[in-house]
């Protein structure tokens, strides 16, 4: 529940190391591994109220076990400083500050302390919640990158827990995977835990109360720097007087290494980490990851802004961008989607009409059913007489495909105008046939013939002369 101790860059007397023109003191050396052994408090009692079961782990500063209220019988978390530090300066002062402003913040993302103190043998100590899960630090060494969504719903958590110790006039300045733990809460496995205040600042406009509760020491004084490189903002690294925004940087990097699995910037030493903070732009995460829409990656730029000013101005809003960035990513996934989808209704359909296509060439071109079976039937033949004959080759007949010739086009007649010139024509005389007298009807019939006898074919032609233009006027005498 402890992570690895921040780095401290303290200043000494003489010139100090510089890089790029910014000055970087020299770190005063901690104490040997060998010396830093933790007590070993299993069995025992602190303060005749709490009972220490086990250990849980060790931090960079303390020995975390597993306790017990003996009033209440809660389990608890009881967190111990190293035997080794209790003499280092500052190392219990910086410990009991912890536990000091912790408890002034009261939330639910935030972890929580209900005790601390001093035993009468030199025990620093603090009592806090029991907490089951991992850190995220842990969960990016398992997991690697984590998807969008469930980075959002984790860092709103964080940006909640800051903003509740910012309203409280505190800054967090140590904000890092292995300060924010994960531990499984009702429907929500991801419940974040913030923790680790060890280096926490007062803010100048704070409660002047609280200030007097929990007062700065040498550590926090301009020209010190303390804090961890990967996620130290610029005037925090300058070791400048710095306010809340240095948690919107901090939460910025955080953001950046839950989305692509590493920290913003890569350096071999602490001053090479302060320079790329420094003097290089916030990375894209758009180039790690593709699918980000331009919101979520707007968000490294603006947390991660140089400039405090061009930073959101609190944690809240920052929560907000989060929350937008998430509905601008599932609207940009439902719209690929939604094209993906409609491409392979497209290539369905397609598909689907060229099997239609290829079934009615199929039904237009069958195999001769007789044909084939009895090719199947001389094969089945020759398997029983036991003789070899050549496979039948299949027999298709193709079948002329007839269409409908076009029906011909409907004959329209013209319409007749209407008007005088067309009553007139209408009115003009007919021709009428000529009469005939009975003495011409007498003449152009043939003569009696027989029954009896049948009558030549040259006699019943009438002759040339006999014939009469039945339409010539009869001419009348004189």
């Amino acid at each position: 529940m402890d992570g690895e101790a921040p780095t401290v860059v303290e200043p000494e007397d003489g010139p100090n190391p510089t890089i790029l023109g910014l000055p970087l003191p020299r770190p005063t050396p901690p104490p040997a591994a060998d010396d830093r052994v933790p007590r070993n408090l299993e069995g025992t009692e602190l303060l005749a109220r709490y009972e220490v079961e086990g250990v849980i782990g060790h931090g960079g500063m303390a020995t975390v076990y597993r306790g017990r209220h003996t009033g209440i019988q809660k389990a608890v978390a009881i967190k111990v400083l190293d035997a080794a530090l209790e003499s280092t300066a500052d190392a219990a002062d910086r410990f009991l500050q912890e536990a000091r402003v912790t408890s002034l913040v009261v939330h639910e993302n935030v972890v929580e302390v209900t005790d601390f103190g001093v035993t009468a043998d030199g025990v620093v100590f603090s009592v806090m919640e029991l907490l089951h899960g991992e850190t995220l630090a842990d969960v990016l060494e398992s997991s690697g990158p984590l998807p969008l969504a469930r980075v959002v719903a984790i860092m709103r958590q964080v940006c909640s827990a800051l903003q509740a110790a910012h309203g409280h006039g505190i800054i967090h300045r140590d904000l890092k995977p292995a300060n924010c733990f994960l531990t499984p809460r009702d429907s929500n496995p991801d419940f974040v835990k913030l923790l680790d205040f060890g280096i926490a600042l007062l803010a100048d406009d704070g409660d002047a109360r609280r200030r007097q509760e929990a007062p700065r020491s040498r550590r926090t004084q301009v020209g010190w720097i303390i804090g961890t490189p990967d996620y130290m903002a610029p005037e925090q690294a300058r070791a400048e007087p710095c306010d809340h925004r240095i948690d919107v940087y901090a939460a910025g990097g955080l953001y950046f290494e839950l989305l692509t699995g590493r920290v913003p910037f890569v350096g071999n030493s602490a001053a090479e980490l302060f320079a790329a903070h420094l003097y290089q732009a916030a990375p894209d995460p758009g180039l790690l990851v593709p699918s980000l829409c331009p919101e979520a990656r707007q968000i490294v730029h603006i947390a991660m802004a140089k400039d405090p000013g061009d930073r959101y101005p609190s944690m809240t809003a920052m929560s907000q961008a989060l929350a937008e960035a998430l509905v601008a990513q599932e609207r940009l996934v439902g719209a690929a989607d939604r094209g993906r989808w409609r491409n392979v209704a497209i290539a369905g359909t397609c598909a689907a009409a060229l099997g239609l296509g290829y079934a009615s060439l199929r039904w237009f071109e069958p195999p001769t059913t007789a044909a084939i079976g009895f090719s199947h039937g001389l094969s089945d033949a020759a398997g029983a007489l036991e003789i070899e004959t050549p496979p039948a080759a299949p027999i298709t007949a193709r079948v002329p495909i007839i269409r409908p010739s076009p029906p011909p086009p409907p004959v329209v007649e013209p319409p007749r105008p209407a008007g005088r010139a067309s009553l007139a024509r209408d009115a003009r005389p007919r021709p009428r046939p000529p009469k005939v007298t009975a003495k011409a009807e007498a003449k152009a019939k043939p003569p009696n013939v027989p029954p009896t006898m049948p009558t030549p074919a040259a006699d019943a032609r009438p002759k040339a002369s006999e014939v009469k233009n039945p339409f010539a006027q009869p001419v009348g005498p004189g």
